[in-house]
């Protein structure tokens, strides 16, 4: 299996930045390491407890804890990175952009044995300054359950991108960006 992701950012509707991910954090391979091994041993479903892990991305609105997020920070992106380098929080005052909600769709190619995830979310800068995005990626919102602890919430960062040129979101401009996992 091969995994490739891409991303696109928009400004007011204008494509302004387009390349691949270069990186698919740690936090991504255990997470996956983690479903697939609860998936292939049953022991761990013969409970009458549920077991394991949920994760999801699709934040909703004016929540920045998870689904897509930015950052004004420009730290290169290492495999074990656990935050965005500057993270640029929801909000209306300086400095501050406006969540949307994450979205998240799915669709199958048949006749090319792939499947593609999704991901999107806009941005909004309601402030009087500008806002400068410099890096953004993906945070998954992930409850553990093993049963016999009670069940935890954990964020864990799970893909990275410092941006190839930064992009200025002025006052009332929107920022939308698009992550496309392509599996197979």
């Amino acid at each position: 299996m091969e995994v490739k992701v891409f991303l696109k950012i928009f400004k007011n509707g204008e494509l302004v930045l387009q390349q691949p991910s270069k990186c698919i954090l740690s936090n991504f391979r255990w997470m996956l390491y983690d479903w697939l091994t609860l998936a292939v041993n049953p022991d761990w479903t013969n409970y009458p407890y549920e077991r394991g892990f949920r994760a999801r991305i699709n934040a909703p609105d004016n929540d920045d804890r998870f689904g897509i997020v930015v950052g004004s920070g420009a730290m290169p992106v290492t495999p074990d990175d656990t935050s965005l380098s500057e993270k640029i929080t929801h909000g209306t005052g300086t400095g501050q952009l406006d969540y949307d909600n994450s979205e998240v769709s799915y669709e199958v190619d048949y006749v090319n044995k792939r499947g593609y995830i999704y991901v999107k979310r806009s941005f909004k800068n309601l402030s009087d300054s500008d806002v400068i995005v410099r890096e953004c990626g993906i945070v998954a919102h992930y409850v553990v359950d093993r049963g016999y602890r009670l069940a935890r919430d954990k964020w864990l960062l799970i893909v990275r991108d410092v941006l190839s040129e930064p992009i200025t979101v002025h006052p009332y401009e929107q920022l939308v960006i698009h992550y496309t996992f392509q599996i197979g």
